[in-house]
């Protein structure tokens, strides 16, 4: 299928129809693009968007699971059914993209890859595009009175983004974390006329009984769905966990938010970034988050169906959540535009086979990202998909023709970035003695004149903390005296790699000056987690605590000593899904990040704790870390029972920048006593 000005055709190979995911740059000018935007923010100001959006949801869910209603002289294999399918579940080659003789491994699986993150790229890409087309009919179809601003709407529309991190979208309940839009039967249309005035939007809302349906709350699989109906009994239909908004809240509002800040400030490497398979590479425990995890955390805290991989993209929300990874995803690019996917193997030689992969193949960006078709004879790679103009989007933060040069735009993104989701920096500051202009309101360093200024008081903080810098040095956190406040000209990244070398050879103060605006540093502690991935037949958690763990594991998810959580979205030996077989056999091991400093402030701010230095924080965590396992249905598993299992604690010297970002000062150190000799503890002499 490929769209050519507008004009629909349907491309064929050996006579038969093909699913071409067209390039949408001919649809542009001046390198503007449309922009995939947040769903509160079609909510809020583009309604009409937002309209089409749920009726072209719903024209699109309702065709048969293996063919489409004719668009012109022939059937087109883009269903709802077929696309979701795609991912995981009924494990059938899609638009004859027949798997390779050499491995026999049932789906297209990337998860705990270095393709994870392209290869969902033009998946995207393919529903967006099945979407456009439904949306295109039904603004087409409406009211005259409506039609002429629905059909303007409708050219620029983009799949919308779920965000659940941001601090801006954060509910006053938890009951609300789950947008209502998403979480309720009742039809979140902003034109409720549309219901009154056309006969085409009551056929596609209205069912038998003629109440209004969301086609945002499930997907009911059609009658010839296979047996996959099965999988998804007792009603045929997708759910979700009863509890799903409130364990959002308390995963993200613990430590997830400020984990997947850190990994994708402090994460320079394209391949950790982006993927959890564990990769031992001179003991850095500080490649243990990933994009991989964030994404993993939404699955497991929505639960249900999207909670197990193989019938995941069943359900609408997969779609707005995976659209949020994908910005996640471009939103690093754009902060580190010097790294992409290197050619690898699968981490620590597990095998990665797939439909169309074969075993212990190496991979890198001009691997094909099977199925997805860039003309009858050629598919798509993680090259041509490096930049999502290639498919005619970005995101708020990412409209680079906006900019005169790429290091502003860099900037921009990461400050916008940084204003969205840090919190860390901001309990760091009321910590330390921090400059009046670094506590001033935040503003680019690119317009800030220069300035000095003198320490903020205690008074100022609210803080009775010594203002000797040997003390401060004891509480982890230090003032640099010598740190200019100069300003830099923007040819300066914001995000950038200092090394603990570069430190050692520079003057004083001097590179940190020029490059970083360094006032101020601080201690970041994390517990840093692996596992192998299928040890469990499920989705599972490991939940960290600090303080008593509570003996009813169904309330876990909420109780005031859990920090945060790192979720495994784990398959049994039933699974279809050929990558995971040989990953069961082969013994992935993956890795995640809960992070500490924050808690640990607060216990420094309220005396508990007298300061974030390792002869402090050591004992405490010693008394009071504990870690258990828990299985999606609220099992708890004893941790013997783990294979893999290994809870490590780092420390790091983290600077903080004029723009509140951090900058990691050498490498993170190790600290095993805090876990040794207990069930998953790290031991001095382990691999790190």
């Amino acid at each position: 299928m490929l769209i050519t000005s507008g004009v629909l055709t349907t491309p064929t190979a050996n006579g038969k129809d093909i699913i071409q995911i067209f390039d949408r740059r001919a649809l542009t000018t001046k390198g503007a693009v449309p922009i995939r935007r947040s769903a509160q923010e079609l909510i809020a100001n583009y309604p009409e968007q937002w309209d089409l959006y749920i009726l072209g949801l719903a024209k699109l869910k309702e065709s048969s699971a293996y063919m489409r209603p004719k668009r012109n002289n022939n059937g087109v294999w883009d269903s709802y059914y077929q696309i979701a399918g795609i991912h995981g579940l009924p494990y059938r080659a899609y638009d004859d993209v027949a798997p390779i003789k050499e491995t026999g491994s049932g789906g297209y699986c990337t998860h705990s890859s270095p393709l994870f993150a392209t290869w969902h790229r033009p998946f995207l890409a393919l529903f967006e595009q099945a979407l456009y087309h439904d949306v295109q009919d039904v603004a087409s179809g409406l009211p005259s009175k409506y039609k002429d601003r629905y059909i303007k709407a409708a050219k620029d529309f983009r799949l919308p983004y779920w965000d659940p991190f941001a601090l801006s979208q954060r509910p006053k309940r938890p009951e609300d974390f789950l947008p209502s839009w998403i979480a309720s039967k009742a039809l979140p249309l902003k034109n409720t006329d549309l219901l009154k005035d056309s006969d085409m939007v009551k056929s596609l809302l209205l069912d038998e009984k003629q109440q209004a349906l969301n086609p945002l709350y499930n997907y009911t699989f059609p009658y010839d769905a296979d047996t996959i109906q099965d999988w998804f009994a007792p009603e045929a239909r997708t759910s979700r966990s009863p509890s799903a908004s409130e364990n959002l809240w308390n995963a993200i509002d613990s430590s997830a938010r400020t984990d997947m800040w850190k990994a994708m400030t402090g994460l320079k490497d394209f391949n950790e970034f982006t993927n959890d398979a564990w990769v031992r590479r001179d003991a850095k425990t500080r490649s243990y988050p990933s994009l991989e995890q964030t994404h993993n955390l939404v699955h497991a805290r929505v639960g249900g169906n999207m909670g197990r991989v193989p019938g995941a993209a069943f359900d609408p929300i997969f779609w707005l959540h995976h659209a949020n990874i994908d910005r996640l995803l471009a939103i690093w690019q754009a902060m580190h535009p010097n790294s992409y996917l290197s050619e690898t193997k699968q981490p620590n030689g597990v095998k990665s086979a797939n439909f169309m992969l074969a075993e212990n193949a190496n991979v890198n960006s001009l691997t094909s990202l099977w199925p997805f078709r860039k003309s009858s004879s050629e598919y798509w790679t993680s090259e041509d998909v490096k930049e999502t103009t290639t498919f005619g989007y970005a995101y708020p933060e990412t409209q680079r023709w906006n900019f005169a040069s790429d290091v502003a735009f860099s900037n921009s993104v990461a400050e916008k970035f940084n204003g969205l989701y840090q919190t860390i920096i901001a309990k760091a500051r009321s910590l330390g003695v921090v400059p009046r202009s670094a506590m001033a309101a935040p503003e680019s360093r690119m317009a800030r004149t220069a300035e000095t200024s003198d320490p903020v008081s205690t008074e100022q903080t609210g803080l009775q903390i010594n203002e000797n810098p040997a003390s401060a040095e004891q509480a982890g956190l230090v003032a640099d005296e010598d740190a200019s406040l100069t300003v830099p000209e923007p040819q300066a990244p914001l995000i950038a790699e200092v090394s603990a070398a570069s430190l050692e050879e520079a003057p004083p103060g001097d590179l940190l000056a020029q490059d970083f605006g360094f006032n101020l540093k601080y201690t970041d502690w994390t517990v840093n987690i692996r596992v192998e991935k299928h040890c469990l037949p499920q989705t599972f958690s490991i939940m960290v605590f600090l303080g008593d763990v509570p003996t009813d594991p169904t309330t876990w998810s909420a109780s005031e000593p859990l920090i945060g959580s790192v979720s495994v979205l784990a398959q049994g030996e039933e699974t279809q899904c050929g990558k995971c077989r040989q990953d069961q056999e082969e013994g992935l091991i993956i890795t995640g990040t809960v992070t500490l400093t924050e808690t640990l402030m607060d216990k420094v701010l309220d005396g508990s704790l007298p300061s974030l230095g390792a002869p402090d924080v050591e004992p405490y965590l010693v008394k009071n870390l504990h870690w258990r396992v828990k299985m999606m249905g609220g099992l708890e598993v004893p941790r013997d029972q783990i294979a893999g299992l290994k809870v490590i604690v780092s420390s790091d010297e983290v600077g903080i920048t004029d723009e509140d970002l951090p900058v990691h000062l050498g490498e993170p150190t190790v600290h095993p006593n805090i876990t040794d000799g207990r069930l998953g503890g790290f031991s001095d002499g382990d691999v790190v």
